[in-house]
């Protein structure tokens, strides 16, 4: 969602970010309901305002997936030295597709192509 003010700072500054993801309900922990008032609380209070602040349009997903697929795919792109498109990819996954994002599989075979094909 900070993409552009993110980018910002780091042209601004000479940056660079290294992304360092972590999995916040590893199983057997459950997922949360996104039906459920804490997501429903947590994004019109946080998520809706700062998204609408950045331009950005987003919403909340109707399921919570178990990411650790995207984990496995990031780490493969680190070791290609394109984390950093991976993690937008996975970004925009997650807050444009939902619905689409708990199949996160269908991003390894973009971990694999040249950056010129995409």
């Amino acid at each position: 969602m900070a993409e552009t003010p993110l980018a910002q700072v780091r042209q601004e500054y000479g940056l660079d970010v290294e992304w360092m993801p972590f999995e916040l309900r590893p199983e057997p922990v459950p997922t949360l309901d996104p039906q459920g008032e804490y997501l429903r609380t947590a994004w019109t209070r946080s998520v809706y305002p700062l998204a609408a602040r950045l331009g950005v349009e987003i919403k909340l997903p109707p399921v919570q997936p178990r990411t650790r697929l995207a984990h496995e795919a990031f780490e493969y792109a680190r070791r290609q030295g394109r984390a950093a498109e991976m993690a937008d990819k996975l970004f925009q996954a997650f807050s444009n597709r939902a619905g689409t994002s708990a199949r996160w599989t269908c991003w390894w075979p973009w971990a694999r192509r040249p950056a010129s094909t995409y």
